[in-house]
Formats: structure tokens, sequence, C-alpha cells
């Protein structure tokens, strides 16, 4: 006969393998698309922003209906483009350099999004 309390230490087992489970699929799919589009997607760019000079690269930023999806992206391709040019040192050394400062941001966002939508 089970008890109560062996029925709450599966159920709790139940729910931590689940939960393992989902997280780890969580965690492939998005290395499997980090891996396919963002790298590719990264060096597309570059491309992309190599062709243009200064001017247009901030006309694309300051202009509301730039024919580009990200201009103020591709205006960072151009800079790490510009000043580190092919070193994959420089380049991904302060690509990695600024990642944190904009995770930050974005994490302020959703956090003073979410404090709002609970007040």
């Amino acid at each position: 006969m089970i008890t109560g309390l062996e029925k709450l230490y599966w159920m709790r087992k139940l729910i931590s393998v689940v939960s393992f489970f989902c997280i780890s699929v969580l965690l492939l799919t998005t290395f499997r698309l980090f891996k396919g589009g963002y790298l590719v997607g990264r060096f597309q760019q570059s491309l992309l922003g190599s062709r243009e000079s200064l001017a247009h690269m901030a006309s694309y930023v300051l202009n509301p209906l730039s024919s580009y999806f990200r201009p103020t992206g591709m205006m960072c391709y151009w800079l790490l483009l510009r000043f580190c040019d092919l070193n994959p040192g420089a380049y991904h050394g302060f690509s990695w350099s600024i990642s944190p400062p904009i995770s930050g941001i974005a994490s302020d966002t959703a956090s003073m999004l979410v404090d709002q939508a609970d007040s």
C-alpha cells in the first residue's frame, strides 16, 4: 500500500525528471539554432556591411524606413569590420565585450516590463 509520503516522493521525482528532460530539449534546440543560424547570419551581415560607406550606414540607422532588417546591428558589424578587419581575436574580443552590457540592458528592460505588469 502506498502512503501519502511515498506518493509525494515519487511525484517530486517525476517532476524533476520531466523538468530535466524539458530543459535538455530546450538547450539542444537552442544550440542547433545558434550553430546553424547565428554564425551564418553574422558573416552575412559582415559581408553586406563591408560594401557600404560610413555615410550610408549612418543614414540606414537614422532612417525609420531603412531597407536593412537590423540597421543598428549592421552598423556594429561595419564598425567591427573597419576597426578589426579580419583579425579574429580583436573581432571576437570586442563582440564579447559588448555582449554583457547588451544582455544587462535587455534584462533590466524585461524586469521593468514585468514590474509594470504586476502593479
